[in-house]
């Protein structure tokens, strides 16, 4: 049962943190990474406006949406929310579903961490789990850590995360646009 609920909030998190990249030493595949290294100093360009765009994907019951903001290239905010019956993470009830998240410590895992977000509402026969990472709010410390950055940063520090990388993450993972 714990297995079933971990992969629910790993999803979650792991959608969450898609612009972070993957660990690989392909020097191709790293010019690829999501995670961008532009100087702090940047702006966007006037014609660029906020926009919000989700994206959708339903597998054996569960349904996660991503929600992803952003401001041309810039990714400024990422809302993930996954919901499932609680048959499907094998619970009889509320109760009981709600009882394997704090069992796990899903709960209160991203607790008082300013830029993240995370809450489960219990329904009476599913639950909706929403991760919000405000990506502009992220203190530069906690933003590397959730990220690698590319391997051409010789800081290892970046700024900003990558909307066109996102998406292709997610759609890489059979994510569709709604």
């Amino acid at each position: 049962m714990k297995k079933i609920i971990l992969t629910f909030v790993s999803l979650t998190v792991v959608v969450t943190l898609a612009a972070c990249g993957k660990d690989d030493n392909n020097d191709e595949k790293n010019l690829e990474q999501p995670v961008e290294n532009k100087e702090k100093d940047e702006q966007p360009k006037d014609d660029e406006k906020t926009e919000t765009v989700t994206y959708e994907k339903k597998e054996d019951g569960v349904v996660v949406n991503v929600d992803l903001t952003h401001d041309g290239e810039e990714l400024i905010r990422q809302v993930t929310t996954t919901t499932a019956k609680y048959d499907e993470i094998e619970a009889e009830d509320k109760e009981e579903a709600k009882e394997m998240f704090e069992e796990i410590g899903a709960l209160d895992q991203f607790e008082d961490e300013k830029g993240l977000n995370y809450d489960v509402d219990f329904k009476e026969d599913h639950f909706v789990e929403t991760l919000d990472v405000e990506y502009t709010k992220l203190s530069q410390e906690r933003l590397n850590e959730l990220a690698r950055p590319a391997d051409d940063n010789e800081e290892g520090r970046f700024t900003k995360v990558s909307y066109d990388l996102t998406v292709k993450d997610l759609e890489e993972a059979g994510f569709k646009k709604k």
